[in-house]
């Protein structure tokens, strides 16, 4: 059971705000507030798992966000764990190489 309303995610409406283009058209936009520590994800629902838990393939979050919106990285052979990946694109000739199941290429796309 949540401890309060306030934590989780949420619509707000920016409906009174000075610059409305920096919404693009929307003034209700989805805002998420947590008290989560470092390390830890916020469920939609404002409860805090491990941020390990999150993207496993298990549901920890009641409301099921922390398997939402994931996304699978291919990352080629000679990856250097020491520099930041920003983004990885790979042209559709070399994904594929590899032999994913549609529901690894559905999240890559």
């Amino acid at each position: 059971e949540r401890e309060s309303f306030l934590l989780g995610l949420h619509p707000v409406s920016f409906s009174l705000a000075m610059n409305e283009k920096c919404f693009k058209d929307k003034t209700i936009q989805l805002i998420k507030l947590t008290t989560c520590r470092a390390g830890f994800f916020t469920c939609n629902d404002g409860v805090c798992i491990l941020m390990s838990k999150r993207c496993d393939q298990t549901a920890h979050c009641q409301d099921e966000s922390d398997e939402k919106d994931c996304k699978l990285v291919v990352m080629k052979k000679n990856y250097n764990k020491n520099i930041a990946l920003f983004s990885v694109i790979l042209p559709m000739k070399k994904l594929n190489q590899f032999k994913l199941t549609s529901q690894q290429r559905s999240l890559i796309f």
